[in-house]
């Protein structure tokens, strides 16, 4: 089924109407990007707090669901991670400076576990495969450098963290760059 010339422009038009939707976004990772760079422990501290003012939100807003009635099946299990949230996020925001610590460090760690995991996965889904070498092979390679990658992490916790935020940096100011070029791209759209 192929579009009409009618509902190709319609469609061009809708997405060029949207264009802002792009800069905002890119934008917005683009400041985050730079001040990650340039303020790292100022910015980093808003993230945070931004943090755990999201996860209290999140967990009030699951409690009232589940108690409305709006979730049906493991209706307990949801006020449960509600409760867990909201106390997630009274600990980031009663302690900050421990929190600018302890939330990069989790995440990295838990980013090594899942490269362990991974890996193990990777090696045994490979030995599997039978008759295929070159797929066994590929597959045990790259389930070894899971592997090294989730013990190089878990054995420097605070500079895998460092390293992370600066990653986050990078990823903000290229994507944010991208997402901006893109939202001129999408404006032109509309023109004829």
């Amino acid at each position: 089924m192929t579009m009409s010339q009618a509902e190709m422009a319609q469609t061009k038009q809708a997405a060029a109407a949207t264009w802002w939707v792009f800069f905002l976004q890119g934008s917005a990772a683009l400041i985050i990007g730079v001040l990650l760079l340039t303020a790292t422990e100022q910015t980093l501290t808003v993230l945070i707090a931004l943090l755990g003012i999201y996860w209290m939100i999140t967990g009030i807003f699951n409690i009232v669901a589940a108690l409305a009635g709006h979730v049906e099946e493991h209706k307990w299990w949801v006020v449960v991670a509600g409760v867990i949230s909201i106390i997630a996020g009274l600990a980031v925001l009663r302690n900050m400076a421990w929190s600018t610590v302890v939330v990069p460090s989790l995440a990295v760690m838990i980013l090594g576990i899942a490269a362990l995991i991974n890996g193990l996965v990777t090696i045994f889904a490979g030995r599997q495969r039978g008759g295929q070498r070159e797929r066994s092979w590929a597959g045990f390679f790259l389930g070894v450098l899971y592997i090294v990658f989730g013990f190089l992490v878990l054995g420097n916790l605070f500079g895998a963290a460092v390293a992370l935020i600066y990653a986050v940096a990078i990823w903000g100011i290229v994507g944010g760059i991208v997402l901006i070029v893109l939202s001129f791209q999408v404006k032109k759209m509309a023109s004829p």
